[in-house]
């Protein structure tokens, strides 16, 4: 276990360690920054086609509609709708599918943790943050709660709904890097940021890939109690994301134009003597 959390901490502290022009793709233009004013309530959202979501989508007034839970819900219901009609290949699945990860992402605040993640590799690709030692399992909570701001530490609530929306958001980006065709995949529209997708679909399947205690129905919850200092448990299982020839992740990092096996390893490679 502990080689597996040391692996889920290298997959981030690596991306320090590649070539400045290949840290730009990934740490390019941040896609939830990109999201201009709009005014729509849960009976406007239930019915809209894809376009109309999308056009609206593009200004970030639509994101404050999303504080009305009613809102909220109906939008995530008529998403998971297109995805399930859309052609799996086109530029508007895709799209949606993009959109659908990031309404998980900005109703939470878990975009902000994706952020830090972003400001903590960069500080360690220049040095002004010290690479910590991944052996030392005090590491793992450390830098974790560097990654949460203290508006999410301070609410055990909100800080499960965040957590819990990198898990949600990793649905939503494994659906799209299955929906990447072509050698080497590419997007069916150039109306996307493929470095910001991969680095929000990397933090995402890292969170994704735990599976919490017996006692937890979710993965938000048990993190939430890990960094509240509530339980010590370990987690259940830890599986890396996977870089398999022709996995969604995969197929999202090259469609960005990286080999994610270049950037973390080979995480199936047998583990050094002692590092159980």
């Amino acid at each position: 276990m502990n080689r597996i959390l040391r692996l889920a901490l290298l997959a981030v502290f690596s991306l320090a360690l590649v070539s400045c022009d290949m840290l730009d793709q990934v740490l390019g233009t941040n896609i939830l920054s990109e999201i201009a004013a709009v005014k729509v309530d849960a009976e406007d959202v239930q019915d809209m086609e894809a376009d109309e979501l999308l056009d609206l989508a593009s200004s970030p007034s639509f994101y404050d509609n999303l504080d009305d839970p009613a809102t909220l819900a109906a939008l995530e219901a008529r998403l998971d709708e297109l995805l399930a009609s859309l052609p799996a290949d086109s530029a508007a699945y895709q799209e949606v599918a993009i959109l659908a990860a990031n309404v998980q992402l900005v109703t939470t605040g878990a975009d902000v943790v994706i952020d830090n993640v972003v400001d903590l590799v960069q500080g360690l690709a220049t040095g002004a943050v010290p690479v910590p030692d991944p052996g030392d399992p005090n590491t793992i909570v450390e830098v974790v709660q560097a990654i949460f701001p203290a508006t999410l530490l301070e609410d055990p609530v909100a800080l499960a709904a965040a957590i819990q929306a990198l898990v949600d958001a990793a649905a939503y980006y494994e659906a799209l890097g299955a929906s990447l065709t072509g050698d080497p995949p590419t997007y069916a529209t150039g109306d996307i940021n493929p470095g910001a997708v991969a680095q929000n679909a990397l933090v995402c399947a890292l969170i994704a890939g735990i599976t919490p205690p017996a006692a937890y129905t979710s993965v938000g919850d048990y993190l939430a109690d890990i960094l509240t200092g509530t339980t010590t448990e370990p987690p259940a299982s830890f599986t890396i994301p996977d870089t398999d020839s022709g996995s969604p992740l995969v197929a999202i990092f090259a469609a960005a134009g990286l080999d994610i096996t270049a950037l973390i390893g080979d995480p199936n490679a047998p583990a050094e003597e002692g590092g159980a």
